[in-house]
């Protein structure tokens, strides 16, 4: 309760500053976006208490914090600011007050530390920081640098006359007398008609012909297209892949030095350009495929490209697509080629109506629309269509593209619900073709249906481009899509079901006829195709820009600012947008004030994975907990590795599996690293197929964690963090990773700022940004114990209020609709987060005295206690600490923080005997605070992972970012 009557004498003060005060507070309270407002600390304490009061009377909260200068106040809306009202405090067990001293008395905190730790300032900025030039050559993932060759090719008379009947042939010399004499050529052609396999082949012949050197490397979108298209062609030239014909993606290479074709995502390519301007040395030609996609890599790899061609007189660049924006691309790269690949097979074309017969139709389609939302499936509509195409229409598979899951979901049942009149057609079996589903045998969706047999193919947008199924006939488009955008300014990920673009229309479309005349039935209106975007908003622009930010420190010259080099881009994102990644990326220590790389940033850049899971290896690295956190970024960095059930009424026993890896540990992060080790004990034993399917987890999806992990760990070694033997080395590294609270204390390093903190009086989550977060339902902390005192209705409270620790970490935060969930959240203790989040280098105004204020200067309306002391994380992050504690957590931060950075400077050598005694107090500290909180260490979680052979590639999964499931 308050100590002081709010209704005391209104402060007197000056009538400017009353007005502005009163315009101030009610422009707050007008404007729906802005959640809170904070005044300097230049106001007196008459002002801050005239605030305080009108504030009050306009049914607003506030609060003040700090001393003298220090003295700040904030006033927010009651049910739209994140300001948690009470304290976060910061208390240290006996033991751990020991462990401190005893540390500090053998090595105190000493002068270098202390200069290292200042905040950077401008005359310490170096003069030469052109981190372009000094480019880290250890980085893996990255093409060869072999050598230009006169191809000298075979060939494979089977399958000629298929090659000259595919319509690209027919531009065969179109397309090299174009590149004959531009730099950069433009190649549009239906799907289908033969670009990504045949262009290549064309350049090598032409090359062979005139005894010219050649090497060509042609980019895909995804690593299923490269490897099944270097396949392809490897075949059409009667070679085996990995000689002249090669593919390099992640976790897999498949080239020689002799290799003069070689396919790759735009992800290697894009890393084999930040090794410096002699990546393309030895390179003549490079194809970007279905360049239309604009992936997140594909932008920023056309700026580099673009300057390369500056560089390389030589080089030639070929962009192609089925649906390509011409003029956007011409335009672009100003003086190009342009050919298009017409086609030269026939598709079904309806008849056309009569005007009485459009009229009807089109009263119709008015009745349809004003009994049916469109923006929904409508699910009997496409029983009938697909009823219509098996009981009535000739033999062909059928195509179904669908937005997502529960669409697949609900659309397979109903099938099955109508299996009698199914029935009375062909024998059918119906597959699913989806990113988060089980892989039981890839292969057989891509065979022709045996004869008399009609597959059914439920697929997302993956059949668009990545996979070809050449025995499709019929394709139904239900034009919609799920579609992932991020809000820079909120930090929300929206995932929701909306209408295709145009071009992807299109692409589906081209699904249909690939052998035969072929039919596609949209579920649309020509009004609303009229009325779809023309192509597909890019990645850029909708999601987070971190990792691409990073990589332009590599890419752009020296000194370019990050925000001036993605200026660059074909659709540059908003400024916003970039500042708030920069300002991510320096709030992460990965960038200093003036976007130069830290140590840090450095190795960041060198990790094949996005920046915050970067962070979190590096820390596992000097924390000495490698294992388990490699396990947990390498699921993280891939996907989830439990699948959707296929049947709805197995949704529970799939939550329950979930729960089980999670063993009471609050930790969505430990049900991934359970899962694994289960996993890997299963396959050892025999079991695998069992546990994949009890548990509902994908065995493709671990394999690829080894895969990942391997290559991790090769990064690792080759940047020095791991070395052979003795000091640092695996078994080394893995000295605390029995230990769940060092394991948390990695992950709370790494997505900071990505925190939750419990609001006990009003019994919510908040977010910085959010005021009010629920657990997805893919969360294991939905279903902990309830409160017993809270009522049924009250299901969010209750789960609230038992959370032993009111801080959590979370992976991501979605919308759906007005509600926020965060997903994959792990629960902390209070000093974890005070010492892993936030920057290593604090300025000294972060912590300050809470004093006691005389009752004639005290302004605030909320009852303060003013005794002890302030740390200021950041603008949301304070705790309050008691002057004794706050000594002892300052010291053992900065002693952290100073071990950090040598690290980081000097990766292999190895750590003194004042570094192994810092870790080993916070070690000790850390553990002493997880047990005070009530919270479970659980044993087996450093068991060192099996030695595996695994192919991360098997017939069944090999393709895959993309699964398949049969169901006959």
């Amino acid at each position: 309760m308050p100590r002081r009557n709010r209704h005391k004498k209104t402060p007197l003060i000056g009538e400017d500053t009353r007005i502005a005060v009163n315009l101030t507070l009610k422009k707050l309270l007008e404007s729906p976006d802005q959640k809170e407002l904070e005044f300097p600390s230049s106001y007196t304490a008459e002002e801050r208490a005239y605030i305080h009061k009108l504030a009050y009377e306009l049914g607003l909260k506030s609060k003040s914090r700090g001393k003298g200068t220090n003295r700040f106040l904030t006033v927010y809306k009651r049910e739209g600011s994140t300001i948690v009202q009470a304290d976060a405090v910061i208390k240290l067990q006996k033991a751990s007050r020991q462990s401190i001293y005893n540390l500090l008395q053998t090595f105190p905190l000493n002068h270098k530390e202390c200069q290292d730790l200042l905040p950077p300032i401008e005359r310490e900025r170096p003069l030469n920081t052109d981190v372009s030039v000094n480019t880290n050559t250890k980085a893996m993932g990255r093409l060869n640098n072999s050598v230009a060759q006169v191809p000298q090719l075979k060939t494979n008379f089977d399958v000629v006359n298929y090659r000259k009947a595919l319509p690209v042939y027919s531009c065969r010399e179109n397309i090299l007398d174009a590149l004959n004499s531009n730099s950069v050529v433009i190649i549009g052609g239906e799907t289908g008609s033969g670009k990504t396999t045949q262009v290549p082949q064309f350049i090598l012949e032409h090359c062979q012909q005139r005894h010219q050197p050649c090497r060509i490397i042609c980019t895909q979108p995804r690593r299923l297209s490269a490897v099944s298209v270097a396949e392809r062609v490897a075949f059409e030239r009667d070679e085996k892949i990995g000689q002249t014909f090669g593919y390099q993606i992640r976790l897999e290479s498949r080239v020689a030095p002799k290799t003069l074709l070689t396919y790759c995502t735009n992800g290697v390519l894009l890393r084999t350009l930040m090794a410096g301007d002699s990546a393309l040395s030895t390179v003549t030609h490079i194809i970007v495929d279905e360049v239309h996609e604009r992936d997140r890599f594909c932008d920023i790899l056309l700026i580099a490209l673009k300057d390369a061609l500056q560089k390389h007189k030589t080089l030639k660049l070929i962009l192609m697509s089925a649906t390509l924006d011409v003029n956007i691309f011409a335009k672009y790269f100003n003086k190009c080629a342009v050919v298009n690949v017409l086609e030269n097979w026939t598709q079904y074309k309806p008849q056309k109506s009569g005007s009485n017969t459009i009229k009807e139709d089109k009263l119709l389609l008015d009745v349809y629309h004003h009994t049916f939302d469109d923006d929904k499936i409508n699910y009997d509509l496409l029983m009938q269509l697909i009823l219509h195409i098996h009981l009535k229409m000739p033999p062909g598979s059928v195509l179904i593209f669908l937005p997502g899951y529960d669409d697949i979901v609900t659309m397979k049942e109903k099938i099955n619900n109508e299996e009698k009149e199914m029935n009375q057609g062909l024998r059918y079996t119906l597959y699913v073709l989806h990113s988060n589903m089980q892989t039981c045998d890839q292969k057989k969706v891509f065979k022709p249906s045996s004869v008399g047999m009609r597959k059914i193919i439920l697929s997302t947008n993956i059949a668009e481009t990545s996979i070809t199924i050449d025995d499709v006939v019929y394709v139904i488009d239900s034009g919609k899509v799920k579609e992932k955008s991020f809000d820079a300014i909120s930090g929300v990920c929206t995932l929701k079901s909306s209408w295709i673009s145009q071009a992807c229309a299109k692409q589906r479309k081209g699904r249909a006829g690939r052998c035969r005349k072929g039919i596609c039935y949209r579920l649309f209106s020509s009004i609303r195709y009229n009325s779809m975007q023309p192509y597909q908003i890019p990645e850029i622009l909708r999601l987070p820009l971190q990792e691409l930010c990073l990589y332009t420190k590599h890419l752009a010259p020296g000194n370019t600012p990050i925000a001036e080099f993605l200026d660059r881009a074909l659709e540059p994102p908003s400024n916003v947008v970039t500042r708030n990644a920069v300002q991510l990326l320096k709030t992460i220590d990965a960038l200093d004030p003036w976007e130069d790389l830290t140590e840090l940033g450095s190795h960041l850049l060198d990790l094949p994975i996005e920046p915050r899971l970067g962070k979190m290896l590096l820390y596992a690295v000097v924390l000495k907990c490698l294992d388990p956190v490699l396990t947990i970024v390498c699921s993280l960095a891939y996907k989830d590795p439990f699948v959707l059930p296929f049947q709805p009424s197995q949704k529970r026993a799939a939550t329950a599996a979930r729960k089980r890896f999670a063993t009471n540990t609050y930790s969505d992060h430990m049900v991934v690293l359970r899962a694994f080790q289960g996993w890997q004990n299963a396959r050892a034993s025999g079991k695998e197929r069992a546990f994949c399917e009890q548990n509902f987890i994908s065995a493709a999806v671990m394999e690829m964690v080894v895969g990942m992990r391997t290559q991790l760990l090769g990064q690792l070694r080759a940047s020095g963090f791991v070395r052979a033997r003795g000091p640092g080395d695996i078994r080394d590294l893995n000295s605390n990773s029995e230990n769940w609270a060092v394991v948390k204390a990695a992950l709370t390093a790494g997505l900071y700022p990505n925190l939750i903190r419990v609001d006990r009086e009003h019994l919510q989550l908040r977010t910085q940004k959010e005021v009010k977060v629920f657990f997805h339902p893919s969360s294991t902390l939905r279903d902990y114990p309830k409160s017993a005192r809270m009522i049924s209705t009250q299901t969010y409270a209750a789960n609230v209020e038992t959370l032993p620790c009111d801080w959590l970490l979370y992976e991501e935060m979605s919308r759906t609709g007005r509600f926020c969930h965060v997903k994959m959240v792990t629960l902390v203790n209070p000093l974890t987060v005070a010492l892993f989040c936030g920057p290593a280098r604090l300025s000294v105004d972060v912590i300050y005295e809470a004093e006691s204020v005389p009752e004639s200067e005290s302004d605030s309306e909320v009852d303060e206690s003013n005794e002890g002391t302030i740390f200021k994380l950041d603008d949301w992050v304070v705790f309050k600490l008691d002057p004794e504690t706050a000594r002892f957590f300052l010291h053992l931060r900065q002693k952290w923080n100073a071990l950090f950075l040598r690290r980081m400077k000097t990766p292999n050598k190895a750590m003194s005997q004042l570094d192994e005694k810092v870790l080993s107090t916070l070690v000790n500290v850390i553990t002493n605070e997880e047990q005070a909180c009530g919270l479970q260490q659980p044993s087996g979680i450093g068991q060192r992972p099996r030695p595996l052979i695994v192919d991360y590639y098997p017939a069944n999964a090999r393709r895959t970012d993309d699964f398949v499931e049969v169901i006959s």
